[in-house]
């Protein structure tokens, strides 16, 4: 039997007419592991890329274990990048893989000896690229031009087109 009077005083009790509460808390992050990215990653591959990772593994299983860890160290800071500069990341990749194989060797060259390099010279070097960057493509095609016959002149010719250069610099600055 229902009795209407303690359902009206309950329907008419102050916690019952106060508004329900908002939620103002985010859902707690689901934390995605870099095994479950992967797992995801994998079953979008094509069959072919599938066999591609699986015999660039077996090629880092035959690897001696120095190279493996170093291999490994790597992976683990390429992980921790958030996913877009990982995506940027492996476009560079891809294009990398798509030169010619003596363009290949001589960019492993370029960053050998930029690797060697102490932080300040690195640091002009990043300068003069940002630099590169911002010329027009017509620009910059001629300075890689100029640049790469520049490299085969021999040490006297190189420091007289130094001097020419400075010289050209010093008379803009005065004009």
């Amino acid at each position: 039997m229902r009795r209407p009077l303690l359902s009206l005083a309950l329907l008419l009790h102050p916690a019952w007419a106060a508004p329900p509460p908002q939620i103002t808390a985010d859902p707690p992050a689901v934390e995605v592991d870099q095994a479950t990215r992967n797992a995801a990653r994998w079953a979008e591959m094509s069959p072919a890329e599938q066999a591609e990772i699986r015999a660039r593994w077996a090629a880092f299983k035959q690897r001696d274990p120095a190279e493996q860890a170093a291999l490994k160290a790597r992976l683990a800071r390429f992980n921790a990048l958030d996913e877009d500069k990982q995506r940027e990341l492996r476009a560079h990749w891809e294009t990398f893989r798509k030169l010619p194989p003596a363009e290949r060797q001589a960019l492993r060259q370029r960053f050998k000896r930029y690797e060697g390099m102490d932080k300040g010279q690195k640091a002009k070097v990043r300068q003069l690229y940002r630099r590169l960057l911002k010329m027009p493509p017509s620009e910059r095609r001629r300075f890689i031009s100029n640049l790469g016959a520049f490299r085969k002149l021999d040490p006297q010719r190189r420091q007289r087109a130094r001097e020419q250069i400075r010289q050209r610099r010093e008379d803009r600055r005065r004009r």
